[in-house]
Protein backbone atom coordinates (compact mmCIF):
# COMPACT_ATOMS: atom_id res chain seq x y z
CA UNK A 1 0.00 0.00 0.00
CA UNK A 2 1.27 3.48 -0.82
CA UNK A 3 1.76 6.14 1.83
CA UNK A 4 1.91 9.93 1.65
CA UNK A 5 4.88 11.73 3.14
CA UNK A 6 4.92 15.52 3.17
CA UNK A 7 7.27 17.95 4.80
CA UNK A 8 4.58 20.28 6.06
CA UNK A 9 5.02 21.80 9.49
CA UNK A 10 1.65 22.79 10.85
CA UNK A 11 1.14 25.73 13.21
CA UNK A 12 -0.01 24.35 16.55
CA UNK A 13 0.99 20.88 15.37
CA UNK A 14 -0.61 19.37 18.44
CA UNK A 15 -3.99 21.00 18.79
CA UNK A 16 -5.40 20.99 22.31
CA UNK A 17 -8.97 19.95 22.96
CA UNK A 18 -11.20 23.01 22.85
CA UNK A 19 -8.72 25.05 20.78
CA UNK A 20 -10.55 26.76 17.93
CA UNK A 21 -9.54 26.19 14.33
CA UNK A 22 -7.67 29.23 13.05
CA UNK A 23 -7.37 30.65 9.56
CA UNK A 24 -3.69 29.60 9.48
CA UNK A 25 -4.70 25.98 10.15
CA UNK A 26 -6.98 26.01 7.10
CA UNK A 27 -4.46 27.83 4.92
CA UNK A 28 -1.77 25.30 5.81
CA UNK A 29 -4.09 22.36 5.20
CA UNK A 30 -5.03 23.72 1.78
CA UNK A 31 -1.36 24.11 0.90
CA UNK A 32 -0.58 20.56 2.02
CA UNK A 33 -3.55 19.23 0.07
CA UNK A 34 -2.29 20.99 -3.05
CA UNK A 35 1.14 19.39 -2.56
CA UNK A 36 -0.47 15.95 -2.50
CA UNK A 37 -2.66 16.84 -5.48
CA UNK A 38 0.47 17.84 -7.43
CA UNK A 39 2.08 14.49 -6.55
CA UNK A 40 -1.05 12.78 -7.91
CA UNK A 41 -0.86 14.79 -11.14
CA UNK A 42 -3.90 16.90 -10.25
CA UNK A 43 -4.26 20.69 -10.36
CA UNK A 44 -4.51 22.81 -7.23
CA UNK A 45 -7.93 22.70 -5.61
CA UNK A 46 -10.33 25.61 -5.71
CA UNK A 47 -12.43 26.69 -2.75
CA UNK A 48 -15.66 28.61 -2.35
CA UNK A 49 -14.50 30.72 0.60
CA UNK A 50 -11.29 32.56 1.24
CA UNK A 51 -10.06 32.10 4.77
CA UNK A 52 -8.64 35.07 6.61
CA UNK A 53 -8.07 35.76 10.31
CA UNK A 54 -11.42 36.45 11.92
CA UNK A 55 -13.45 34.77 9.19
CA UNK A 56 -15.88 32.00 10.02
CA UNK A 57 -14.69 28.52 9.07
CA UNK A 58 -17.64 26.54 7.82
CA UNK A 59 -18.59 22.96 7.03
CA UNK A 60 -18.25 23.70 3.30
CA UNK A 61 -14.58 24.63 3.85
CA UNK A 62 -13.94 21.20 5.33
CA UNK A 63 -16.11 19.36 2.81
CA UNK A 64 -14.17 20.93 -0.05
CA UNK A 65 -10.82 20.03 1.52
CA UNK A 66 -12.02 16.46 2.05
CA UNK A 67 -13.06 16.21 -1.60
CA UNK A 68 -9.78 17.74 -2.75
CA UNK A 69 -7.63 15.26 -0.82
CA UNK A 70 -10.00 12.38 -1.55
CA UNK A 71 -9.47 12.84 -5.29
CA UNK A 72 -5.78 12.02 -4.85
CA UNK A 73 -6.26 8.55 -3.42
CA UNK A 74 -6.95 6.52 -6.57
CA UNK A 75 -4.17 8.13 -8.66
CA UNK A 76 -1.74 7.43 -5.81
CA UNK A 77 -2.92 3.82 -5.42
CA UNK A 78 -4.40 4.41 -1.98
CA UNK A 79 -7.72 3.37 -0.46
CA UNK A 80 -10.50 5.94 0.00
CA UNK A 81 -10.49 8.06 3.13
CA UNK A 82 -13.12 7.47 5.79
CA UNK A 83 -14.02 10.44 7.97
CA UNK A 84 -15.69 10.27 11.38
CA UNK A 85 -18.50 12.62 10.40
CA UNK A 86 -19.06 12.02 6.67
CA UNK A 87 -21.48 14.94 6.47
CA UNK A 88 -20.57 18.04 8.39
CA UNK A 89 -23.74 19.95 7.62
CA UNK A 90 -25.29 21.16 10.84
CA UNK A 91 -22.31 20.02 12.92
CA UNK A 92 -19.73 22.22 14.62
CA UNK A 93 -16.20 21.87 13.27
CA UNK A 94 -14.15 19.98 15.82
CA UNK A 95 -10.51 19.28 16.53
CA UNK A 96 -11.07 15.78 15.16
CA UNK A 97 -11.97 17.20 11.73
CA UNK A 98 -8.74 19.22 11.54
CA UNK A 99 -6.64 16.26 12.68
CA UNK A 100 -8.24 13.86 10.19
CA UNK A 101 -7.29 16.17 7.32
CA UNK A 102 -3.80 16.65 8.71
CA UNK A 103 -3.40 12.88 8.93
CA UNK A 104 -4.62 12.53 5.33
CA UNK A 105 -1.72 14.62 4.00
CA UNK A 106 1.05 13.05 6.10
Amino acid sequence: MADIGTTVAFTDDVLAQGMPAKAIHITELRGAIDMVRAAAGLPAATYTNSVAPGSIISAVDFSEMRSAIGATRTPLGMPPLVFTDPSLLGLPIRLLHVNELRDAVR
